[in-house]
């Protein structure tokens, strides 16, 4: 049976998606705040783009919530707020064997945490960005952010980075 992508949901399109598109690596994304807070998340929509200059992309959600009158709020992940604020961000490409500590850095945490603590990493400030780097995996490109575009609802960031090293 055909069906317009019109008709999907938010929950089935994403689904659709990251059922289709296999194998799916998964990012996990190092920042630092301008006030020197570490973060670590995971995101699943990512790719190369170019290989001179290499460039990577990245897809970031915004967090939805609603006020007491049901009026609809978006703010930027804290990793987007990071990026926008540094410029600089760190992928790291993760094996299966860290499945569990991946998860926990999914979780809801305020902005001053700082995962990478949390799930006791050991990092060392990246060569080419001020990022921490995940040490025990065995992929980190350092990158630098090129361009943002706004797409979809709810309001996702695709951002573009160039691979510093």
């Amino acid at each position: 049976m055909q069906r317009s992508s019109s008709e999907l949901s938010q929950r089935d399109s994403y689904y659709l998606l990251i059922d289709s598109i296999v194998p799916r690596p998964i990012a996990w994304v190092s920042t630092i705040s301008a006030a020197g807070v570490p973060n670590l998340a995971p995101f699943s929509f990512f790719t190369g783009v170019s290989a001179r200059p290499p460039t990577l992309a990245l897809s970031i959600s915004s967090l939805v919530t609603r006020d007491e009158s049901g009026v609809r709020h978006a703010r930027p992940k804290d990793t987007l707020a990071n990026l926008r604020e540094t410029g600089e961000f760190i992928v790291h490409v993760v094996p299966a064997s860290y499945r569990e500590q991946v998860v926990r850095s999914a979780e809801k945490h305020p902005p001053e945490l700082d995962e990478i603590a949390l799930l006791s990493l050991e990092t060392q400030l990246g060569t080419w960005t001020a990022v921490p780097r995940i040490l025990s995996l065995p992929v980190a490109m350092e990158c630098r952010l090129l361009r943002e575009l706004e797409l979809g609802d709810p309001p996702t960031t695709l951002v573009i980075g160039e691979v510093l090293g």
